[in-house]
């Protein structure tokens, strides 16, 4: 018990406030299965999201609108106006001039999961509404071996205050999803904490990997550390390193308290440099 007391006394950094819960980042191809040819390229950079929508006109031709610079409402809601832009060919002298953006109307992009939105738009007056997804249209890749670290930030029962840690970790994803981590901490004499996230779900959607379960944590001599539940919001790759961003709530019976914890797995995929 003394040893978990000094664990978490270790660990604890105080804290004005506990932060606000950020958004996930939205950024993707977006569109309705059901109604292939048309989609929406959705640019998110903090909680602004400037969006292309590309669709049709009554007469069927092609159209382009953008919608940009739309702040965040409350509960994920994006609201801008919505413009059409017509300007020079793609061949030939490039004439800035000829760029003529022209309001149409306006677009509200309301994200209620991970992989789930609405758009409504007003366009010359006449208005619709449609559900929309992130488009997959290939493999991530995620497998591999990866070093790093994991970073978060936690509160436990019975405490104001809030803790967070940086330690070194190695973990592993098979089959898309994160099967073993390995973390290395001289808090607990340097034998590391080792965690199996198991009976889990990963999706791909788009450029993300989103999914959930269980993890339970033991240390080097087997004992049990803690257990409870995952959540990974966003798993992302690029070229040879990801991020998975994520959050857990879970036991620690030695301790007897309860913790909530938002972090942050990345690594670099353990392959033979160039």
């Amino acid at each position: 018990m003394a040893r978990w007391r000094s664990l978490f006394l270790a660990l604890v950094l105080a804290l004005s406030a506990w932060p606000a819960l950020a958004s996930r980042n939205y950024q993707d191809m977006w569109w309705l299965p059901s109604e292939s040819g048309w989609g929406l390229m959705v640019l998110h950079q903090g909680d602004v999201i400037s969006a292309v929508m590309f669709h049709y006109r009554a007469d069927g031709k092609p159209a382009w609108y953008l919608l940009s610079n739309a702040p965040r409402g409350t509960e994920e809601f994006f609201t801008g106006t919505l413009y059409e832009v017509t300007g020079p060919p793609l061949f030939g002298l490039f004439n800035p001039a000829a760029v003529l953006p022209r309001n149409v109307g306006s677009m509200t992009l309301h994200f209620t999961g991970s992989n789930e939105a609405t758009v409504s738009y007003t366009i010359d007056g006449a208005t619709a509404m449609r559900p929309i997804q992130r488009i997959s249209y290939a493999s991530l890749g995620v497998d591999g071996i990866y070093f790093g670290s994991q970073v978060a930030v936690f509160r436990c029962d019975n405490s104001p205050e809030i803790g967070s840690y940086v330690f070194p970790a190695e973990f592993d994803i098979v089959a898309g999803a994160i099967r073993d981590t390995r973390v290395t901490t001289t808090i607990l004499g340097g034998a590391g904490v080792f965690c199996d996230w198991t009976d889990s779900t990963f999706t791909q959607a788009g450029s993300m990997i989103h999914g959930e379960g269980l993890i339970a944590c033991r240390d080097g001599n087997s004992a049990p550390v803690s257990f409870g539940s995952f959540e990974v919001e966003q798993l992302r790759i690029v070229d040879h390193a990801v991020s998975i961003n994520y959050r857990t709530t879970l036991q620690y019976p030695t301790a007897g308290i309860s913790c909530t914890e938002r972090g942050l797995l990345s690594g670099t995929r353990l392959v033979r440099p160039d």
